[in-house]
């Protein structure tokens, strides 16, 4: 089994008694969701929490091997609590490897992190209607009665105009 295969299980696993978890592939990653909020993924051999809460959030990053969350690989990353350096996600924290072993360990962060997630209101899914109206799906412009001049006889008739 990969990494990333033992890691979807051991959360898989710990996710399980809590409640309105539901489970997407996103980012190219297996994403954990409570109350249709995002609150774990596995990434890059690693579990990856979201801590909406600030001190939650420096609790977990302060963690020995912990760190955060920074898919770009920007290197940007700050340990500054209200850091929002580019690339680098300021909620997330990438949990110690150690604690891929550990689930006694992990279970508590887990755990924490759903509860942050459920008092989160749940997010809007993005309906289809507030697309961007493009020139091709705009409605056909109103005929006035008259049939279109081709463009031979404009042409020809701003030539004479001149």
């Amino acid at each position: 089994m990969s990494l990333n295969a033992h890691l979807k299980s051991l959360l898989q696993d710990l996710s399980a008694e809590l409640p309105e978890v539901t489970e997407r592939f996103m980012f190219g990653s297996d994403a954990f969701f409570a109350n249709t909020n995002i609150y774990a993924l596995v990434w890059d051999g690693r579990v990856v929490l979201r801590f909406p809460n600030q001190e939650k959030f420096v609790t977990a990053r302060d963690l020995e091997d912990a760190a955060i969350f920074d898919p770009m690989g920007s290197g940007k990353t700050r340990r500054s609590p209200t850091a929002s350096p580019q690339g680098a996600l300021r909620k997330w924290v990438c949990m110690p490897e150690s604690m891929a072993d550990d689930v006694e360990a992990l279970r508590p962060w887990v755990e924490e992190a759903h509860r942050e997630a459920m008092m989160e209101p749940p997010r809007k899914k993005k309906s289809a209607s507030k697309k961007k109206t493009t020139t091709a799906s705009r409605a056909p412009a109103r005929r006035t009665g008259k049939a279109p001049a081709s463009r031979a006889s404009r042409a020809g008739s701003r030539r004479g105009s001149r």
